[in-house]
């Protein structure tokens, strides 16, 4: 098989939307959000530079990091392309703290060649320490494309061959551990501000993983959160006389009102009963609890 060297960008997908929280999976570590890092003066100095000095040209044709106009969205299809063509083998390097231990006297000595600007070259010596690159093992390999992780996508082969995109396993781990976070049956919170939270947590993260190929699995996703929502507001109204009252008041059939509050205390287990016709998809709707699917 042939393999294909492709540079991911190095700001790893630290992506954020007007109406969305900060984005998850998209850190280098593609756990959660994304780091705020002090030290990201450095990145923002190189960015400037590139900018002001009109130097982006030079680049390869390949890098994606610090480019006006290019997105993590742009590498994740790019990579799509190369698996598409047969290119199924990745050598995939991780530069543990890469701005933090590359040669800054060799990258300096670089950037002078092309950026004529004495004042900001020595503000960049004095941010950077001389200290050298340390590959990250646990995240570096040499290995199939299928089961790594791209910015927080997998890449995965349908039956008729097609390469299509997924969200990988951990920032879906990442992302299920946040609702629970959010949806939690305890904390004192009203529906409103919980919904509130977890709408501009779905926003940013539809946002970027909007490229996903996966409808099924973002609908099961859908169904899951409002399977929390409702157990959620079982618990809130506690008491069976309460439950009833309130489905009751939501347009509830007696008999489905009197079911669900006679198992008051199963709030899991009523999430999945005859209430989800009465907080229905549409009542989550009108809550602007927002959809993946």
């Amino acid at each position: 098989m042939r393999s294909v060297r492709h540079q991911m960008p190095a700001s790893a997908g630290r992506v954020t939307h007007r109406e969305g929280e900060a984005l998850p999976c998209v850190s280098s570590d593609e756990t959660e959000l994304p780091r705020r890092d002090p030290k990201g003066a450095g990145r923002s100095l190189l960015e400037q530079a590139f900018a002001r000095e009109k130097i982006d040209p030079s680049f390869s044709e390949h890098s994606h990091g610090f480019r006006p106009g290019r997105r993590a969205h742009d590498a994740v299809l790019s990579a799509q392309r190369y698996v598409q063509q047969g290119r199924h083998i990745v050598v995939d390097v991780d530069l543990s703290k890469f701005f933090d231990r590359v040669n800054h006297d060799i990258l300096i000595d670089r950037l002078r060649k092309r950026v004529n600007d004495p004042g900001l070259m020595r503000l960049l010596r004095r941010c950077y320490d001389t200290l050298h690159l340390k590959i990250n093992e646990s995240k570096s390999a040499v290995t199939s494309v299928f089961g790594r992780k791209f910015l927080g996508y997998a890449l995965w082969q349908g039956p008729n061959g097609e390469v299509r995109r997924a969200v990988s396993a951990k920032a879906l781990q990442a992302f299920k551990l946040r609702i629970r976070q959010l949806t939690r049956r305890s904390g004192g919170r009203s529906m409103e501000q919980v919904v509130e939270k977890l709408r501009r947590y779905l926003l940013g993260w539809k946002g970027y993983f909007k490229l996903s190929q996966t409808p099924r699995i973002w609908r099961s996703l859908d169904g899951w959160i409002r399977r929390r929502l409702r157990a959620m507001q079982l618990k809130q109204w506690r008491r069976g006389k309460t439950i009833y009252r309130e489905l009751m008041r939501l347009g509830a059939n007696p008999w489905v009102a009197q079911s669900v509050a006679a198992l008051s205390r199963r709030w899991w287990h009523n999430s999945l009963s005859a209430i989800h016709n009465v907080l229905t998809v549409a009542y989550f709707d009108r809550l602007g609890v927002p959809r993946l699917s």
